[in-house]
């Protein structure tokens, strides 16, 4: 008998962190979740969200806020690190959030949202990776399926994608070239 859900809460062993078990898909998560897509990964019991924008940074610290969990700065002096592997098993696990820079792909359960809430996720893949030129709105990164799932995923707004070939450092160079297209995604 539950007489209060507000009191159920996750935790992956006895001296771990304990998260609620209701976790809600709003803008700041959406968005750090685009951000870890773009350049985060793992290490033994933290989430590293590879960052040096300001805003992304913000994102990093409201979402550590919601759940009581302290941001720390990575050894290369600008990432951001959340220590808590009930956290780092939730993006993992069950957010299906995995691979590395030449692997990742965006999880199944993603294509199901909202397309308000997809755009904050293009929002923190774009900020996390992403810049602009004076011709177009670029994304350079290793995985060609993520860019591939980027795609798919621009096309629900109407924006298309171009992916280029592979460059010499090892990663393709995807852009939104049009017109159009740069106003629908200012717009979303």
């Amino acid at each position: 008998n539950l007489k209060n859900q507000k009191e159920i809460y996750f935790k992956i062993s006895g001296n771990s962190e304990k998260l609620p078990i209701e976790i809600q898909f709003d803008r700041q998560l959406l968005t750090l979740i685009g951000i870890w897509l773009a350049d985060g990964c793992y290490d033994k019991k933290s989430i590293i969200f590879s960052t040096f924008d300001k805003e992304d940074r913000e994102i990093v610290k409201e979402v550590a806020n919601r759940f009581q969990l302290n941001v720390k700065i990575h050894s290369d002096g600008g990432s951001r690190m959340i220590n808590s592997s009930t956290l780092k098993f939730i993006f993992k696990e069950i957010f299906e959030l995995r691979g590395n820079a030449y692997t990742k792909r965006i999880p199944s359960w993603i294509f199901n949202l909202s397309r308000e809430q997809i755009s904050f996720i293009l929002k923190g893949m774009f900020s996390g990776d992403g810049c602009v030129s004076d011709k177009e709105i670029v994304i350079p990164l290793s995985s060609i399926q993520l860019l591939k799932d980027i795609q798919t995923l621009l096309l629900g707004f109407e924006i298309n994608l171009r992916i280029g070939k592979k460059r010499k450092d090892g990663t393709y160079n995807a852009g939104i070239s049009n017109l159009k297209g740069w106003t629908k995604f200012k717009e979303n």
